[in-house]
């Protein structure tokens, strides 16, 4: 974990906005408000029109996606579980004794799988479909305002 504080930038009065203050409140983080003039101020990598707002705080920062990955992974192994990569789940099947698999290279049998749900899931398992809905959040920008 790079600890490197978080700028949180949401449209002015939009429902993202209020989500966000509301979380730094009720979680009483530290947080300052700043308008479009002042993220380009204080950041001038940003060129924002006034439909923009910011949220900086201190608390935050980027993690090391590989490393979490690569630790998970470990883990896993450590206490038990086959993982196999660079396999493209082609189809899951529920059995009376377990799971099959149907990967790009080989089928597998397994007591249980775990998923973890992504853009692609609607199309894997059809009757959730309609009660995913996938959206795409950028709620932190990593900042070094060093």
């Amino acid at each position: 974990f790079y600890g490197s504080g978080t700028l949180e930038v949401c449209e002015s009065g939009s429902d993202a906005m209020s989500e966000t203050i509301d979380f730094f409140r009720e979680a009483d983080i530290d947080y300052n408000f700043l308008q479009s003039s002042d993220i380009h101020e204080k950041y001038s990598l940003f060129q924002l029109d006034d439909r923009f707002d910011a949220i900086e705080t201190d608390v935050g920062g980027l993690l090391d996606a590989r490393n979490c990955i690569e630790v998970q992974r470990r883990k896993a192994v450590e206490n038990g579980a086959s993982v196999s990569t660079y396999n493209e789940v082609q189809e899951i099947q529920q059995l009376r004794d377990g799971v099959k698999l149907r990967t790009s290279n080989q089928d597998y049998r397994a007591d249980e799988v775990v998923v973890c749900l992504g853009a692609w899931s609607g199309s894997m398992f059809p009757r959730i479909g309609d009660k995913l809905t996938i959206k795409n959040h950028s709620y932190s920008h990593v900042l070094n305002p060093g």
